[in-house]
């Protein structure tokens, strides 16, 4: 329960942070791949709409190159707030909208 909670607090105080300036997404090397940008997935957890964010392919489809994190004025860590919402979905049991993605993941964890 501990992990659920650090996780929520990260979320929150994250997307809290974030005042929407968009350079996490305009620095994304996978933004034209992406249906939901980094700054569009900070500002729908800041409005708790976690159900719209879980479904997005943003989640899986992020690389996790910290380019995002690089660029935000606020220090924001965006790349932990994307492997966060991505544990998330993965308890909820959402399903990766694209399965070759999922399973590059899974291999990946393992």
């Amino acid at each position: 329960m501990e992990k659920a909670h650090d996780m929520a607090e990260t979320l929150a105080i994250n997307a809290a942070l974030c005042y929407q300036c968009a350079k996490c997404s305009a620095g994304c090397p996978a933004a034209e791949e992406m249906d939901l940008l980094p700054h569009q997935v900070m500002h729908l957890a800041g409005l708790g709409r976690e159900d719209r964010v879980l479904g997005a392919k943003t989640l899986w489809i992020c690389a996790g190159c910290y380019a995002c994190a690089t660029r935000c004025p606020n220090g924001i860590n965006v790349t932990e707030v994307m492997d966060a919402l991505r544990q998330q979905a993965r308890a909820a049991g959402v399903a990766c909208p694209m399965p070759e993605v999922a399973a590059f993941h899974e291999t990946f964890l393992k």
